[in-house]
């Protein structure tokens, strides 16, 4: 079943669309491009499909980049389970992902508790700590080279606490599955969280179907610039392999 849209209608485009778009704009740069004839499924391969969605969110302009993050952020801040939430995961943007900057501001000025992830790559996961405020002199550069809380300022927060989930994504679809970068950091972490998942996007980024697998987490919502995607959650076996 498809999310259900709220907002501008716009066709989800097929990864060959994607595709076609990026052939045009970055022709023989593309990785693909000595390989035209070989006619390879793109739609089966999550990795393929990870690289391509990756240059597509990179194709967008500093000034583009910046004007969609903030209505983003405006959309969100006037849905129902932002209202509602008073403790809110919010996600410190690395790169090219959706910006949470101004988003962070908006939480702390309506006197939500942000919470954002801190990266633990020896064992996988993610653990969440509040953030006092948003002040790039509390921040330091962790694993992957993004953002996260100084140790001497973090507070652990349990999953079970957050009332609101804020996660990015490097591709949707319109049944909510959310293609990340392959390290399962959210869907380990996500795995029996019962409160409301929105993944974050720019227009470009949903597509009509990702490959999936049973341990994949889908999200409840899609927030980009244009529409909000309502999702019925897919009920899976998180726990197979």
């Amino acid at each position: 079943m498809n999310c259900i849209q709220s907002g501008q209608t716009i066709q989800a485009p097929q990864i060959s669309e994607v595709l076609g778009f990026l052939d045009k704009r970055f022709g023989g740069l593309l990785p693909w491009a000595t390989h035209k004839d070989s006619r390879l499924d793109y739609t089966a391969s999550k990795t393929v499909m990870r690289r391509e969605l990756l240059l597509l969110r990179k194709s967008v302009s500093d000034l583009a980049h910046r004007e969609k993050s903030i209505e983003i952020a405006k959309r969100i801040v006037r849905s129902d389970p932002f209202q509602s939430a008073q403790s809110v995961h919010i996600y410190l943007a690395h790169e090219s992902e959706v910006g949470t900057d101004f988003l962070i501001q908006e939480a702390f000025r309506l006197k939500k508790r942000v919470v954002t992830p801190v990266l633990k790559p020896m064992n996988k996961t993610l653990y969440f700590s509040a953030l006092p405020r948003f002040d790039p002199n509390i921040l330091e550069i962790g694993p992957f080279g993004i953002r996260q809380a100084q140790a001497s300022v973090q507070e652990r927060i349990p999953s079970s606490a957050i009332d609101l989930w804020l996660i990015p994504g490097v591709g949707f679809d319109l049944q909510g599955n959310r293609l990340g970068y392959g390290f399962g950091y959210y869907d380990r972490a996500l795995k029996s969280v019962e409160a409301p998942v929105i993944g974050l996007a720019f227009d470009l980024q949903i597509v009509d179907r990702l490959p999936i697998e049973s341990t994949d987490r889908p999200v409840s919502q899609i927030i980009t610039e244009t529409r909000t995607l309502h999702c019925q959650e897919v009920k899976r076996d998180r726990n197979s392999d």
